[in-house]
């Protein structure tokens, strides 16, 4: 781990954080709904019309019809100086109330290198595992191998260089050469930092492909799927991951599957039209339906949005391997599912004790803002997914001792170590000659901190 020193040469007042804060903002447009409209338009059209970095704005309760309810917002923004950012809003006369919530801390400075050779020479670009910040959740776990993600699914290049050393099993007779199951199962866990390839969000985790009979064409029986399903709940595997519209599963088979400690991540389809994908099903905890965001973070208007949505993830054009030991630019919400399934794996390696319901309700509580999600009040699910902050939440929810707190004069030598949880120093004086040494398995948050000269900080 990598261990930072300072050593005071001045007396030194300061707080630092990894980068710059972001702020979840409540407004209450007032009843004029030309003010709603003005401002929505200059989001829209600007990003933000104040010197502020807009991130999102959805409608608060979208599943309330009461016409009042219709003017209250969610809105999150990056500020320097939040304050003000307060201020200016309130000049505008666009509100009726304005409530700051809590300071949103996303600290990851340094992103776990990678060397898989089609991203760094630049053959392919990286966008998906960057915007779920998995390379930042890699730094907490590269996964366990004895986690296995199932996959249901067609074909399975088993000798492809990035999958040899990932799929440890493989069931069901060949149909043809479709090469939907090897860039599923890539999407999941391909081998990551081997030299080659590209990266899978699963890293060492493990990937048990069941093939589904199929076309040519790539279609095939729901009753097939279903079997594939049942058949990997029965030996046992925890994440079962399904790219396709429809699993034919009943609610009694998916509360069966769910309440004995397997979670279903299922593709929510590549139309925004009825009938819509897993509807019977989605609303079992544990049942994870998932459509896209691009690489910029918006909805991508083609694929699923509806009530059954439970959170998106990057689905267009997204580098997996294919048949053949090649690599390609594939999009469809078949590419979003394994990813939130090779988080899943994450958040088992670092608590395995998690049910599918606890699962699901982290990913969704730690889901990040999609851009234009105010566009679709309730249709895109909690939010994109973040596998940092869901690994990091799923560790916490392991910890007895989640966050330790450093405040007040410190005058002797001093060393605070939390083995799997943050460590929070603020209001706080080292004085000179004291040293304080902090070492976290999560983060180290300094706010409002002051050294001496000749006081020393090092943080592991």
């Amino acid at each position: 781990m990598k261990k930072i020193v300072f050593t005071v040469i001045a007396s030194l007042f300061f707080a630092f954080n990894c980068f710059p804060e972001e702020y979840d903002l409540t407004v209450v447009f007032n009843n004029s709904s030309k003010n709603k409209d003005f401002f929505e338009k200059a989001i829209r059209a600007n990003g933000f019309y104040l010197k502020e970095q807009f991130i999102s704005m959805t409608l608060s309760w979208p599943e309330v019809k009461s016409p009042r309810m219709a003017y209250v917002y969610d809105i999150r923004v990056k500020s320097d100086n939040i304050d003000e950012l307060v201020r200016e809003l309130e000049k505008t006369g666009c509100f009726e109330e304005i409530v700051l919530h809590e300071i949103i801390s996303a600290c990851c400075p340094n992103p776990y290198p990678i060397n898989d050779a089609k991203i760094v020479n630049g053959t392919f670009n990286n966008y998906a595992i960057e915007l779920i910040n998995a390379r930042c959740a890699w730094n907490i776990t590269q996964g366990n191998p004895n986690i296995v993600i199932a996959i249901a699914d067609m074909e399975f290049e088993k000798t492809h260089e990035d999958l040899s050393s990932q799929i440890i099993y493989l069931s069901g007779q060949t149909s043809g050469g479709n090469h939907h199951g090897t860039m599923v199962a890539g999407a999941a866990a391909a081998a990551t930092n081997n030299n080659k390839g590209v990266c899978g969000v699963g890293y060492n985790s493990k990937i048990a492909a069941y093939r589904i009979p199929h076309t040519s064409g790539g279609t095939a029986s729901s009753g097939d799927i279903r079997n594939a399903i049942k058949n990997a709940y029965l030996d046992g595997r925890r994440i079962i991951n399904v790219s396709w519209a429809g699993s034919r599963l009943s609610k009694t088979e998916a509360e069966e599957i769910t309440g004995n400690g397997t979670v279903l991540t299922l593709s929510a389809g590549n139309t925004p039209d009825p009938p819509f994908s897993h509807s019977t099903i989605a609303n079992v905890p544990g049942v994870i339906v998932v459509s896209a965001v691009d690489k910029n973070n918006n909805y991508y208007t083609s694929f699923a949005r509806n009530q059954y949505v439970d959170l998106c993830a990057p689905g267009v054009y997204v580098a997996v391997p294919i048949n053949n030991n090649d690599y390609q630019y594939i999009s469809g919400t078949s590419i979003s599912a394994p990813l939130v399934a090779g988080t899943i794996a994450l958040m088992l390696s670092v608590n395995p004790n998690l049910t599918p319901a606890e699962i699901e309700t982290i990913l969704k509580n730690t889901a990040a803002p999609i851009n234009n999600a105010y566009l679709y009040p309730g249709l895109t699910g909690a939010g994109r997914l973040d596998t940092y902050a869901a690994v990091r939440a799923a560790q916490i929810a392991a910890c007895p001792i989640p966050v330790v707190n450093v405040t007040g004069q410190i005058t002797n030598n001093r060393s605070e170590k939390n083995n799997c949880g943050d460590i929070q120093v603020q209001n706080a004086k080292v004085r000179t000659p004291a040293k304080l040494t902090l070492d976290a398995a999560g983060e180290v948050n300094i706010i409002d901190f002051e050294m001496e000269l000749g006081a020393e900080l090092e943080i592991k």
